[in-house]
């Protein structure tokens, strides 16, 4: 009798110490997945114009050549992006508080590229967005005034609810938009030519080398996405009252940043499934070749999965869009704070972040409709302040990750500090390639 007690002790105690692991290891999954918000919304911001124009064009312009090149740009650029969410976890601030760190003139030179390319960018999203819509739903509005009506139902969204609301949605939408791309992508995988030799990188010509650097430059997303991560983790400190811990952080950061890459391979494959070999010529101007991606896929899947495609992209753009307009007042708050830190929450009386969604609204209606013919021009002038600002960037954040201000046990080891020296050099190799091929091809 008292060794069936003892057994049936042994037995209680060791089924309740398993219910406490069970319970922890929910709580704590629970309290990882709580903190996923700035992750995804990195993810939203990336999956856009780089993703359904760019990763599309290399598929159905190189098959699966660019496939493992997309991998690679990707893995370059993790550090430097990453570093954005840690410094924030690690310190309470964001990076550009670190950049004023280094000096003045580090703020004053972001700000300037910042300010200067983001009525071009949220213009081009916007334009993007725009024309999905007219084709989809057939409308004869012009591009000015849908984009002026799409600004103000983003603007009115975000001001009402800020981080809070942003959060939400985009915890709605990116799930969304992330199962429609994969079920389509799995739709045109038997499609695909997957020898070895279509594996194979491209041959390398002037134009697939530009081709290539341009395509690593945006993916999944510059790398000035960094600081947009730390101001995001930092709003949404704001939001819950505590910081995130290191390791929920990075957790965070992961889950948005492999979703990104997955996205997008699955937009590569959804080129070479659907438009590579076909001999159709590629449709020029980025919402024109969407509307095509979004035909060419419905011709050859069958009517009925037009819905699908259309919708995925919609949303992807318009996650985009509302993710950039929030994350460009952010910066230019942030960088107010720390140029004339009196004037950081407040302009004029009315908040800063609320002047400056609507000053960047009013800004985007205004290129649309006055720089259409240079907007080309000032696209590619974005571009080269891409390249410009990223190894820069890439250098900010290693010395601000690696800096006395963050404490040993936070800082990332050994193989991540090699990771991003290596990723910061090829960087800088790629830009400067990316310069000289421009001069030597236009002279």
């Amino acid at each position: 009798a008292r060794n069936e007690h003892l057994a049936e002790y042994y037995w209680v105690s060791i089924m309740n110490h398993n219910v406490e692991n069970r319970t922890l290891s929910h709580q704590s999954l629970r309290a990882s997945f709580g903190a996923v918000g700035p992750g995804l919304l990195f993810a939203a911001a990336a999956v856009g114009v780089s993703h359904l124009v760019h990763a599309t064009q290399a598929g159905a312009s190189y098959g699966l050549g660019m496939f493992s090149i997309v991998i690679i740009a990707c893995l370059t650029k993790y550090p430097a992006i990453r570093f954005g969410g840690d410094y924030a976890s690690a310190t309470g601030k964001n990076l550009i508080q670190s950049y004023r760190q280094s000096g003045l003139w580090v703020v004053l030179l972001y700000g300037i590229a910042q300010i200067f390319s983001m009525c071009f960018v949220i213009s081009a999203v916007s334009l993007v967005t725009v024309g999905l819509i007219k084709s989809v739903f057939d409308l004869a509005l012009s591009d000015t005034a849908m984009v002026a009506f799409l600004l103000t139902v983003v603007t009115s969204i975000l001001i009402s609810g800020r981080f809070h609301l942003l959060e939400k949605l985009t915890k709605f939408v990116v799930p969304i938009f992330t199962l429609l791309i994969v079920v389509a992508t799995l739709m045109v995988v038997s499609r695909i030519d997957w020898s070895i030799s279509n594996l194979a990188w491209p041959e390398i010509t002037v134009s697939t080398t530009l081709f290539i650097i341009v395509l690593g430059g945006f993916m999944p997303a510059p790398v000035d996405s960094s600081v947009l991560q730390s101001l995001w983790v930092c709003a949404k400190a704001k939001d819950t009252g505590a910081l995130p811990t290191m390791a929920e952080s990075r957790f965070d950061f992961n889950v948005g940043f492999v979703a990104s890459l997955i996205l997008a391979l699955c937009f590569l494959l959804l080129g070479a499934g659907v438009m590579h070999g076909t001999g159709v010529p590629l449709a020029k101007g980025a919402a024109a070749f969407s509307s095509q991606v979004i035909e060419l896929f419905t011709s050859v899947m069958g009517q009925w999965t037009y819905p699908l495609i259309a919708v995925a992209s919609i949303t992807v753009m318009f996650s985009t869009l509302m993710t950039l307009l929030d994350g460009y007042p952010r910066i230019v708050a942030s960088i107010i704070r720390e140029l004339s830190p009196k004037h950081g929450e407040r302009l004029a009386g009315i908040p800063t972040y609320d002047l400056v969604i609507v000053l960047l609204c009013f800004g985007s209606v205004t290129v649309i409709t006055l720089l259409m013919n240079s907007f080309s021009a000032f696209i590619n002038l974005t571009s080269v302040i891409v390249f410009v600002l990223g190894p820069i960037l890439a250098y900010l954040n290693h010395r601000a990750i690696f800096g006395e201000e963050i404490p040993v046990a936070s800082r990332p080891g050994l193989l991540m500090k090699i990771w991003s020296i290596a990723g910061l050099l090829v960087m800088t190799l790629l830009g400067v390639l990316y310069f000289y091929l421009q001069a030597t091809n236009s002279v």
